[in-house]
């Protein structure tokens, strides 16, 4: 086996650590301080890297791709980015192909009162989201449910951009057109 021929310099207080293009350290390579490759660091099929923090260098955030090109971004400031370098919002997912763009949330557990969905929050208390019921449910079997929190007095409205399709009141009356039911069903 060949062994790689690596350099060490100790220059002003510096040591520098110099492997001969194309070897390879064969063994344990452990750093103290800052490792600063100037070139790609490449590592073996099914090899990983073990650590508790990765970080961006410079204020052009953290990359994170395959070897197509595509990944995740974490812009500086904290938005993530799949599929864009750019992300406006705190998660922004971007698909260039002819067919859906989804978001899948999975719970592989079918147990009675087992769901996945998204709930979204406003402060501490105003909630709201959507869940979907696995079918052991036992009182919403297989049910998709649209639904609004204790903490929303509102109620749960259906919006176009013309304005208000379906309103729920808190107080349980359903509205097509109006934003004021009075009945458990007005039509306006």
């Amino acid at each position: 086996m060949k062994r790689a021929l690596i350099t060490v310099a100790l220059i002003f207080g510096f040591v520098g650590l110099a492997c001969a293009a194309g070897k390879t350290i064969d063994g344990d390579l452990t750093v103290t301080g800052t490792l600063a490759p100037s070139g790609n660091v490449t590592q073996a099929d099914a090899k990983y890297i073990a650590t508790d923090e990765t970080r961006a260098r410079d204020s052009g955030g953290l990359k994170l791709y395959d070897d197509g090109g595509n990944g995740i971004f974490v812009k500086d400031g904290g938005n993530v980015g799949i599929g864009t370098a750019s992300p406006s919002q705190s998660l922004q997912i971007v698909k260039d192909q002819n067919s859906a763009t989804m978001v899948q949330v999975a719970n592989a557990n079918s147990a009675a009162g087992s769901a996945a969905g998204i709930q979204l929050n406003v402060d501490a208390g105003a909630a709201g989201g959507l869940l979907l019921f696995g079918p052991n449910d036992a009182v919403r079997p297989d049910t998709m449910v649209f639904y609004a929190g204790s903490g929303v007095s509102n109620g749960l409205k259906f919006e176009s951009d013309v304005g208000h399709i379906v309103f729920m009141p808190s107080s349980g009356n359903v509205g097509i057109g109006t934003t004021s039911p009075g009945y458990e069903l007005e039509v306006s």
